[in-house]
């Protein structure tokens, strides 16, 4: 969700200079706005990576479970960052391009 809520606030800070035609600050709020969503995903993700066998023991005693657990969160961290990409980049792209215009 915060990716959301930091791709919402670029957005309309892009909005913002796209219609003040001031492309200098469209280009910086992209690329800043992209480098703090990306600031974002590596403080939350890297935790979870790093515990990732430790996490299925929070919850069961069984070996099986932590290693299914730390497999599973391999899975899961790879397809979150896959789909979280898809939904943030158009934006960041789109905001360039309008720089360029």
């Amino acid at each position: 969700m915060m990716y959301y809520g930091m791709g919402a606030a670029v957005a309309v800070r892009v909005s913002n200079f796209n219609g003040q035609n001031d492309r200098v600050n469209v280009r910086r709020t992209a690329y800043s706005g992209f480098h703090i969503m990306l600031g974002i995903a590596l403080i939350g993700a890297l935790p979870i990576f790093l515990l990732r066998h430790q996490l299925g023991g929070w919850f069961s005693d069984s070996q099986a479970v932590s290693v299914t657990v730390a497999q599973l969160i391999i899975r899961s961290l790879s397809t979150n960052s896959v789909t979280d990409s898809k939904s943030t980049f158009p934006m960041h792209c789109e905001a360039l391009q309008m720089s360029n215009r």
